[in-house]
């Protein structure tokens, strides 16, 4: 099946390819029309009931218009009411859903100054357990003996990361199933799988027919222990987002998505789907529009920008001197000035100016690290730190030069899974993650010095009963596989840090830990913010022009916000399942905080808004106005 797909996905690519019109040698911009201006000119509401006829709260209501590449998505408040804001004119697809009910959908025309649709959502008859997102899958299985709990434990490590728990468990399979599975999973890396002969990841093997005895418990052909507990609907202002979600197609495929996130009811999407095109990381730039990275090799595009008012997709491509391929991309990062600076595989700075779209590029040089899959923009000097395989590099756009920073702490020098994440303080020095070693490296601009800053010690059950003998030793026996460096159990595990840059906090994810760690960037004292949910993989932290940090939760389906000042976190669900959130970007356009959020398994990118109450209300009294009108 994986051969049948990958032929397929080099067929496509060979027809794009020829397809393809390089402009440049080494750089070049594709544009690909595909959509048209939104006028403001009507609006669209309606409430929300059960079939007993309460009116339901929470409930995401989508809207797509016929030939446009983007969906808006909105939720109902308190009242049971919904609110677009304000509408082009024409036929839109329309539709409602909420876990543990079916989904209902409508054709609507738009042709007046408002218009009204609402709906009622019946409890689901079926198993609706394909709609839940992977937290609540993980949640769900079973940890009755110390057994399950390490078993629980075991999963959580070797089977999630890479791909949400909801598609790890979304089928059944029996005893010798599962064992296949994770046969085959020990020989799969991030980018998908290996050689035959790659070294099996030591961690998969020794659990192997353990972890395949739980999973069939859980997932066999047989009845289940599993206990499914849907988290509540958003409420208050969790139900103020405003999420628009568009299309980053590949140029030349224009395939439909066999699976989009969409419709919860499909469960969640493979990405071996060939319309899937990997964008996983997103910023914003100052005027709205969003900019994204592809991170699998392609004829057409290194990164891509979409114009946020009309769908527009427009490829910037840095090619590939071999076969002229552009080079595929992780990070991308907005600066002070509004300036989008990425990297590409080769180990090369990108950097565009959304206002005359010129593209450069910079190599470290000869000797020196090459730029790794992380970026910075130091807010208070105007240059970019960069991850390294070893540490981090600075550069200084003024002068065009690299400087390299060293760890204090090495870990393997052939692998970079290590160190992960990378930020910037208040003061311009750089923070990242060796996130084996529960370790913050510190990079101070001024010095060319970098210090450790070690989290706090993590004490549960895990380290002190759960794991002991060969169970524990095992973890220390990863070298040389792709799940080097990942860390062990009952460490915190940190991941994309995220740095204040109007303050003197450094915020990280611990992915195991499942908190959110405060760092002091004087003195490296810690606070620990536990999530008030489990088993969503808080994955990266941006911190926004009121010190708010945001958090994307790869494997839940949803972002949180938590404020310092209430030391309060909320959580806002993503319209889309199974999206596989890896990094997100708090940025200020027009005076105001939005969120730019990469959906890398459905192939979309996000703009995420935030109505105040008072502008929610304001909608309102219009839209009765206009109703009073007609």
């Amino acid at each position: 099946m994986l051969r049948m797909f990958r032929i397929r996905r080099l067929l496509m690519l060979a027809l794009v390819a020829c397809a393809v019109v390089a402009i440049g040698l080494t750089t070049g911009v594709i544009r690909t029309k595909v959509g048209q201006a939104a006028g403001n000119d009507t609006m669209l509401m309606g409430t929300i009931k059960s079939a007993s006829g309460e009116k339901m709260e929470g409930v995401t209501v989508s809207s797509r218009k016929d030939g446009k590449t983007y969906t808006t998505s909105v939720f109902t408040g308190a009242d049971g009411e919904f609110y677009f804001p304000e509408m082009e004119q024409g036929n839109y697809k329309v539709w409602a859903q909420a876990r543990g009910f079916d989904s209902v959908r409508a054709e609507v025309n738009l042709a007046g100054s408002i218009k009204r649709q609402d709906f009622v959502l019946k409890t689901a008859t079926q198993d609706f357990t394909a709609q839940l997102p992977g937290d609540v899958w993980a949640g769900a299985l079973s940890e009755d003996t110390p057994e399950d709990r390490e078993m629980k434990t075991v999963f959580r490590m070797a089977c999630v990361g890479c791909h949400s728990q909801l598609f790890a468990l979304q089928n059944r399979f029996d005893e010798a199933g599962w064992e296949k599975i994770i046969d085959v999973m020990s020989r799969v890396g991030i980018y998908g799988p290996g050689s035959d002969t790659a070294k099996p990841n030591p961690m998969h093997q020794y659990y192997k027919k353990r972890l395949a005895a739980y999973l069939a418990k859980n997932r066999g052909p047989g009845p289940s222990p599993m206990k499914f507990k849907p988290r509540p609907r958003p409420t208050g202002d969790a139900t103020l987002m405003v999420a628009t979600d568009y299309d980053a197609p590949s140029q030349g495929f224009g395939l439909p998505l066999f699976n989009d996130g969409s419709d919860w009811s499909k469960g969640a999407p493979d990405k071996l789907d060939d319309a899937h095109h990997h964008v996983i990381n997103a910023t914003l730039d100052f005027d709205g529009n969003i900019w994204f990275t592809d991170q699998v090799a392609n004829p057409y595009r290194t990164i891509g920008k979409v114009d946020t008012k009309t769908g527009e997709v427009t490829a910037f491509k840095v090619n590939r001197v071999s076969d002229g391929w552009a080079y595929d991309s992780h990070a991308i990062v907005t600066d002070k000035d509004g300036i989008i600076w990425f990297q590409t595989s080769n180990g090369l700075l990108g950097k565009v100016d959304p206002h005359t779209s010129q593209l450069e590029t910079y190599s470290p040089p000869e000797g020196m690290d090459r730029v790794g899959i992380f970026l910075s923009p130091d807010r208070k000097n105007g240059k970019i730190w960069c991850i390294s395989r070893t540490g981090a590099l600075l550069f200084d756009p003024s002068t065009k030069q690299f400087t390299q920073f060293k760890n204090p702490t090495q870990s393997d020098p052939r692998l970079t899974t290590g160190t992960y994440g990378l930020t910037t303080d208040s003061d311009g020095n750089a923070w990242w993650s060796q996130f084996a070693l529960d370790l913050e490296v510190k990079g101070i601009e001024q010095t060319g010095k970098t210090v450790e800053m070690r989290l706090p010690e993590r004490t549960n059950e895990l380290a002190s009963s759960l794991f002991k003998g060969d169970d524990r030793k095992i973890f220390d026996n990863m070298n040389g596989s792709d799940y080097h460096g990942r860390g062990s159990p009952w460490v915190w595990t940190p991941r994309k840090p995220g740095g204040d840059p109007q303050g003197d906090a450094m915020w990280v994810p611990a992915w195991f830990g499942q908190a959110l760690i405060k760092m002091d960037i004087h003195s490296g004292k810690s606070v620990v913010y536990p999530y008030p949910w489990q088993d969503g993989g808080g994955y990266e932290a941006s911190v926004d022009k009121d010190h708010n940090v945001w958090i994307c939760f790869e494997d839940g389906d949803y972002i949180a916000k938590f404020d310092p000042k209430t030391e309060k976190f909320t959580q806002y669900d993503m319209p889309s399942i199974g999206g596989e959130l890896h990094g997100i970007s708090a940025v200020t356009v027009n005076g105001r905080t939005e969120v730019a959020q990469a959906q890398y398994a459905v192939g979309t990118v996000a703009r995420l808004q935030f109505r105040t109450k008072q502008e929610l209300q304001s909608l309102k009294d219009k839209a009765r106005q206009m109703a009073q009108a007609r």
